[in-house]
């Protein structure tokens, strides 16, 4: 009675096809209680056939999805790491997904996905938590574009993209005040981002730099009105 969860699902599930059906696993998890899917981590393109396999049958089943987007595959040593779904900078792969499922609520995350809120980006700094004065860059305009992307604030990357320059996250959070929410990212004991980035909104809030409503949308009410709980 005290958590709200999402499922964890691999697009190459079933028959590793494009033409597997993803559907019946999502409603059974659905049906247990799930209000989501993700975060996905696939390490496969965002755009290719089983990841969009994939959100057609999060968009049917009416499931919100939260993605973490990495940077290509890299060389470090003798392996080669990737962690989440992959895009190039700029984030075109994950466009043509919000174009083609309109009524997929999908949630961004991750260092290549905040890094957007700059345009000063480069591909050396995409992975990490870029510092310095934000110029409004990308994710600003897919969240103009595309009413159905969210951003899920928490871990280093959403706690960096708003701290590195307060006066932008003002800006940020009072024009997607309907499109942000709170979180914690991975919950134990060794991590301290979800204090840290509760201190800031505080902070904001007590400092009269958002008002009360975006303060209680950012905390909860948002998440209540994109999962329907």
């Amino acid at each position: 009675d005290r958590f709200y969860w999402f499922c964890g699902l691999d697009p190459r599930m079933v028959y590793n096809s494009q033409d597997s059906d993803l559907g019946y696993l999502i409603n059974h998890y659905k049906s247990l209680g799930a209000k989501g899917v993700g975060e996905l981590t696939a390490n496969l393109y965002t755009d290719e056939p089983l990841m969009d396999n994939l959100f057609f049958h999060c968009q049917e089943c009416e499931m919100p999805v939260i993605i973490h987007i990495s940077p290509p595959p890299q060389k470090v040593g003798s392996t080669t790491r990737c962690y989440g779904i992959i895009d190039e900078i700029g984030l075109p792969r994950l466009e043509k997904t919000l174009k083609k499922y309109p009524k997929l609520k999908i949630i961004g995350h991750s260092q290549p996905f905040w890094a957007e809120i700059s345009a000063d980006l480069t591909e050396e700094k995409r992975n990490t938590y870029p510092s310095g004065k934000v110029k409004e860059g990308r994710l600003f305009n897919l969240l103009r574009d595309y009413e159905n992307l969210y951003c899920d604030l928490s871990a280093g990357s959403g706690l960096n993209a708003m701290t590195r320059d307060k006066e932008s996250a003002v800006r940020f959070l009072t024009e997607f005040q309907d499109k942000v929410m709170f979180g914690t990212d991975i919950c134990a004991p060794s991590n301290a981002h979800h204090i840290a980035l509760s201190e800031f909104y505080d902070n904001l809030y007590f400092d009269d730099l958002i008002s009360e409503s975006i303060y209680k949308k950012i905390c909860r009410e948002n998440a209540i009105k994109t999962l329907g709980l």
